[in-house]
């Protein structure tokens, strides 16, 4: 295999994972942050009470981005199978 390919196969890779998780992630840091404020403030320790929104942010985060997510894995995968066949013969 080729170093360049590799190297780029990794960068891409990173990109994507970062692509993917960020929605998700902000998201789940805004509503964790609001309702700990919000437990802080009003002295309330229900623990169902930050987990609960985490879990419906999370649906609407995959129903929103759900087919933005799976069309960038796709792409990702198309290029991963129609490049790794020429980096491999090439070498030979």
């Amino acid at each position: 295999m080729q170093p360049v390919f590799l190297e780029n196969l990794f960068y891409e890779s990173l990109k994507l994972l970062c692509f993917i998780s960020l929605p998700i992630l902000l998201s789940l840091l805004f509503v964790g942050l609001f309702f700990n404020i919000f437990q802080k403030i009003t002295s309330i320790n229900e623990q169902a009470l930050s987990f609960v929104p985490k879990i419906i942010t999370i649906c609407l985060i995959f129903t929103f981005f759900g087919a933005w997510i799976l069309n960038l894995i796709v792409h990702y995968m198309e290029y991963v199978f129609n490049n790794i066949s020429s980096a491999i013969f090439c070498t030979l």
